[in-house]
This record gives C-alpha cells, sequence and structure tokens, in this order.
C-alpha cells in the first residue's frame, strides 16, 4: 500500500563512515570496563565487567540498569577500556603498514613526487562530485604538459580504467594504483636517505631495517657530526633490524601529517 502523498520524505544524498576519536567514545560508553572476570563466583555478571549490566542484560531474566528495560527492548550500551599503552588499531593496520613503507622515517616525508600527490588528491576531489571522466581527463592533460614523471606509467593506469564500473571502485583503483606505482622509491627524493625496510608479523608488529647511512641535512655543515641521534633513531640502531613500536609509529604518523596534510592542489 502506497503512502500518503503528504507524508514527509527526504532523498538520501549520501553516506559516509568515520572512526570515533578517544573523547568521543567516553561521552558515549556507559561503563569502564576494568575488571577482568565475567562473571562472579555465584554466575552473575560481576560489576565493571564485560557482562555488567550496565551495558545490557544478557539474558531474558535480567534488566538492563542504564535504559532499566528488559532484553527484548534494550539494544545495548557502549562501554570502553582504558589501555595502559599505545596499540596498534587492528582495523587500520594495513593502511599504517603502506603509509610506514611509503615514507621517510627521517625526514617524515611521503617518498613520491610532489606532482603525483597533487594529481591523486586532484582525482579524489572530482569523484566527491561524480566527476568520473575527468579524473582520466586530469591525467591526461598533466601527461601533455607535466613532464617525464606521468607518461611512462600513464598507459598502464589506463588500461585499468576501461573497468572501472562506478564511482567507488574507480577510487579503489586509484589509490591501489597511487601506492604500487609510486610508492616504492628505494631512496627518499627529500633528504636522500635509504629507504628503511618495514615488514609486518602476523598482522599485530612491525618490523623495521633501518638504512646503513643518514645523510646531512641542507643546513648541516660536513664538519659539523650528526649527534646523538641521526633521525627518529640511534645511530647504534642504524643498518640493524629491530621492531617499531606503537608509540614510535604514532610519532611518524603525527610527524608525516604535519608535514603533508595539507597538500596544496
Amino acid at each position: 500500500m502506497l503512502g500518503s502523498k503528504n507524508m514527509p520524505w527526504r532523498r538520501l544524498q549520501g553516506i559516509s563512515f568515520g572512526m570515533y576519536s578517544a573523547d568521543e567514545l567516553k561521552k558515549l560508553s556507559v561503563k569502564s570496563i576494568t575488571n577482568p572476570r565475567y562473571l562472579d563466583s555465584l554466575g552473575n555478571p560481576s560489576v565493571n565487567g564485560l557482562y555488567d549490566l550496565a551495558l545490557g542484560p544478557a539474558d531474558s531474566k535480567e534488566v538492563c540498569s542504564t535504559c532499566v528495560q528488559d532484553f527484548s527492548n534494550c539494544s545495548g550500551h557502549l562501554g570502553h577500556i582504558e589501555l595502559p599503552l599505545t596499540v596498534y588499531n587492528p582495523l587500520l593496520f594495513d593502511k599504517l603498514y603502506l603509509l610506514l613503507r611509503g615514507s621517510c622515517l627521517n625526514c617524515h616525508m611521503l617518498t613520491c613526487p610532489r606532482a603525483v600527490i597533487h594529481l591523486l588528491v586532484c582525482q579524489l576531489r572530482v569523484l566527491e562530485v561524480g566527476a568520473l571522466q575527468a579524473v582520466f581527463e586530469l591525467e591526461r592533460i598533466l601527461n601533455r604538459v607535466g613532464g617525464w614523471w606521468l607518461s611512462w606509467k600513464s598507459g598502464k593506469f589506463f588500461a585499468l580504467s576501461q573497468q572501472v564500473k562506478n564511482v567507488c571502485e574507480s577510487k579503489s583503483k586509484l589509490i591501489a594504483y597511487f601506492w604500487k606505482a609510486h610508492m616504492t622509491a628505494k631512496r627518499c627524493p627529500h633528504c636522500k636517505t635509504g629507504r628503511s625496510v618495514v615488514r609486518k608479523e602476523h598482522n599485530s608488529k612491525l618490523t623495521v631495517t633501518y638504512p646503513a647511512m643518514v645523510h646531512k641535512k641542507a643546513d648541516q655543515k660536513d664538519t659539523e657530526p650528526l649527534g646523538k641521534q641521526a633521525g627518529p633513531w640511534d645511530r647504534s640502531q642504524m643498518g640493524k633490524r629491530g621492531y617499531l613500536t606503537p608509540t614510535s609509529a604514532q610519532e611518524h604518523l603525527t610527524a608525516l601529517w604535519k608535514n603533508e596534510g595539507a597538500v596544496p592542489t
């Protein structure tokens, strides 16, 4: 049965997803989980445990202590756990790995040409308005006037572009091609330092082999020593392999965002 013509309606223009920040999660949370035992000795939900009634009833015999609804009517409530140390987000671990491989741990810059970054940003912006054909026109124009950096790789992407069916698929292909084609430089084009080899283990740990030497900054004299530290690592680590801690990775990404976050177009 069709609804009345006077019934209000709205046309959906788009949808997007994001991640809550730590402050937003704390505001939404109704309980801080601090008890490792989720049941007490009598089999009842432990206070401040994963089965705390503030998060919602676990069976039909209980009532939620937050909304005072039964099992059928309570949809559940958000809790949070305070972690003592920084850890990798498992949902974003693969993206973090790509960023670390495609950036310099010494100068905290992306190891690809500036023009390639500008092209990708422009292409993603025109995709936001659904201008699929403009994505390929941008590359054709820059290929004509931009020089050698694009001419030797553009043909490979155009072969892929013929298979694109929609905007979402085009965006995924653009980003995947960007990582594959432009983020594998063996030497940083900015500070000339050799590439640090980053590898992942079991999607939970990262190891890094540091370069054997680090080039001095442009404003540093030849007689001036590198000091106790060369880049983000000690001189004793140069040329060696070690674990990249979540805190070190976070500091690098913060510096990377400071240097590369506002890319002019």
